[in-house]
């Protein structure tokens, strides 16, 4: 069976202010994922010249199926990637 021993929740949330002469070129797409044994949720968005990112990760403690180990390891593929995601930035003149 998959066994998750700890459950814990993973909240962040910061402001980012932009600079008068630099633009948003690319933010990443929100995630909102949830599954029995935890969910995931991201979001960045621009606000006014400000940029705020959003994050939360529910682990849930408990024994589940072992056919859930695959889709288990897709949602911590999903998160390491969301969490490596790109914000574009530019200068302008």
């Amino acid at each position: 069976p998959l066994y998750i021993r700890r459950g814990y929740v993973d909240k962040d949330e910061y402001e980012i202010e932009l600079p008068a002469n630099f633009t948003v070129e690319s933010l990443p797409e929100p995630v909102d994922i949830s599954y029995e044994y935890g969910s995931y949720k991201m979001s960045v968005e621009k606000q006014g010249n400000k940029l705020v990112y959003h994050r939360e990760l529910l682990l849930k403690a408990g024994t589940y199926p072992k056919e859930q180990y695959a889709e288990f390891r897709k949602f911590k593929r999903l998160i390491a990637k969301t969490d490596n995601a790109k914000i574009v930035i530019n200068k302008t003149n």
